[in-house]
């Protein structure tokens, strides 16, 4: 039999990819969101629910192994929902939380972000650096796990709160309608086009998370033993390597060479590293060169 899993926010650029790599690692998926905006993949042992998460009900499904809460809400784009942003991601967390237990889940997952480090200069983050409220976003990431900490050790349910940083990935456009989600496709269909390619990112100190990565990392993590580590930072150790690659690919794209940056944009946010990854036998990421070459090949 295979192991089940349950993703909330499936529909999105994070949960279409999680959805396909759980899949190709042979669990049986339960997808749910509001919005498919992707065509339905056709492929043994996936279930689509479209439906919302505050109005899910579903009697025939009875037990669940794993539990992902992926679902959030980034921005809103009008300013009376603006406001409710933080309230509404809580809401989906305690839905989540509250699913799960009826399930009768074995592990569950919060995914929050690495955008909630109190900013320091001198250092990288770690799973035990400072927290900070930016933004009601970031607000809404740490009373988060402090709902899933509370709520998962008062049910006695196996919990991780997963840390992403700054997501990229390479064929978003292909399962999903959002198209140039990846700032790195952004970069390259601006080179293809022989136009001067301005950015200031390349000098920000930001912490990176390949999509098509995560489904193998929670793989190693669910299949671990270790049940100590709670908070766990999934962002590559290799950011200054990845960058400089990045530059030499995106010059070698643009015929013109073309290359030029801004000043770097004042930024509350630096990058992260994970003190505790390789206690999960992970260390195989994928490399920006690797996903770019990928886009440049389509």
């Amino acid at each position: 039999m295979p192991k089940k899993i349950f993703i909330t926010g499936a529909g999105g650029f994070v949960g279409s990819e999680l959805l396909l790599g759980f899949n190709h690692l042979n669990y049986e998926v339960h997808a749910l969101d509001q919005f498919f905006s992707y065509a339905n993949l056709k492929k043994n042992n996936i279930f689509y629910y479209k439906n919302n998460l505050n109005k899910f009900k579903n009697k025939d499904l009875k037990k669940i192994d794993f539990f992902i809460h992926n679902a959030a809400i980034t921005n809103y784009k009008k300013k009376y929902s603006q406001n409710n942003l933080l309230k509404d991601n809580l809401l989906l967390t305690k839905k989540s939380l509250n699913l799960a237990k009826k399930l009768n889940v074995k592990k569950y997952y919060f995914f929050s972000s690495t955008g909630i480090y109190k900013f320091n200069k001198t250092q990288y983050f770690t799973e035990e650096s400072k927290l900070f409220s930016l933004n009601d976003y970031a607000k809404s990431k740490i009373l988060g796990e402090k709902l899933v900490r509370s709520f998962c050790t008062k049910n006695d349910i196996n919990y991780k709160i997963l840390r992403l940083g700054n997501l990229y990935g390479g064929f978003e456009k292909k399962l999903w309608s959002r198209k140039n989600v990846s700032i790195y496709q952004t970069w390259l269909n601006s080179a293809k086009k022989n136009h001067t390619l301005i950015t200031n990112s390349f000098k920000t100190k930001r912490d990176w998370t390949y999509v098509k990565d995560i489904p193998q990392i929670i793989n190693n993590i669910i299949n671990s033993k270790n049940t100590k580590i709670k908070i766990i930072n999934l962002v590559s150790p290799f950011v200054k390597k990845d960058i400089q690659i990045m530059k030499i690919i995106l010059k070698k794209v643009n015929k013109k060479n073309n290359f030029k940056e801004r000043t770097p944009l004042t930024t509350k946010h630096n990058a992260s590293i994970s003190i505790y990854l390789n206690k999960f036998k992970f260390n195989e990421w994928t490399s920006p060169e690797k996903a770019i070459n990928q886009i440049i090949l389509e």
